[in-house]
């Protein structure tokens, strides 16, 4: 083999190296680093019962990666995914789906900071994005784009966000903490 060791062989221990890999990504540090964090062998690991991904479905990260691409291109700093604000959008983008309609406020009344708030994030500012029947999520960015109050949210000073799709909804929530 060409230096390249197995994964641990018990599953505790190649529980605790997959989730210290996983946080680690997310977090832009190395295998290294993370392999730094790993318990010792045979130690038991103490892990959350769920650890919410920042992104979980594959539009999900589509719709991350054009709204970064799109401020990326005029000047304009990464977005972090949140999985609380992931959990915001999703919830309304269910929400909206059963409505049948766009509204940024929810079948219960809410708006989208009560919504984040509800997901026990403390923010300073919010904002969000709604779109529907768009195919890609290219599409929705590029709707969003030419409508001057969407275009404000995109390249606007947030420094997380969460997106969501559901059926031909797609949702950006995005969030400047305090």
């Amino acid at each position: 083999m060409s230096g390249v060791r197995p994964l641990p062989q018990r599953p505790r221990a190649r529980l605790a190296l997959l989730t210290c890999l996983a946080l680690m990504a997310c977090q832009g540090g190395t295998a290294r680093q993370a392999a730094q964090l790993t318990a010792p062998a045979g130690a038991a690991v103490a892990l959350p019962a769920s650890l919410p991904a920042p992104v979980v479905t594959r539009e999900q990260g589509d719709l991350l990666t054009a709204i970064n691409a799109f401020r990326s291109a005029r000047g304009r700093a990464p977005l972090e995914p949140d999985p609380q604000a992931r959990l915001a959008a999703e919830r309304h983008a269910r929400d909206l789906r059963g409505l049948g309609e766009l509204s940024h406020v929810g079948s219960d009344g809410s708006s989208v900071g009560e919504r984040v708030s509800r997901e026990g994030m403390a923010w300073c500012r919010v904002a969000e994005n709604l779109a529907r029947g768009q195919s890609s999520a290219e599409m929705a960015v590029t709707g969003w784009s030419v409508s001057p109050g969407h275009r404000r949210n995109l390249l606007g000073d947030y420094t997380l966000v969460g997106t969501a799709r559901n059926g031909e909804i797609w949702v950006a929530v995005f969030v400047k903490p305090c």
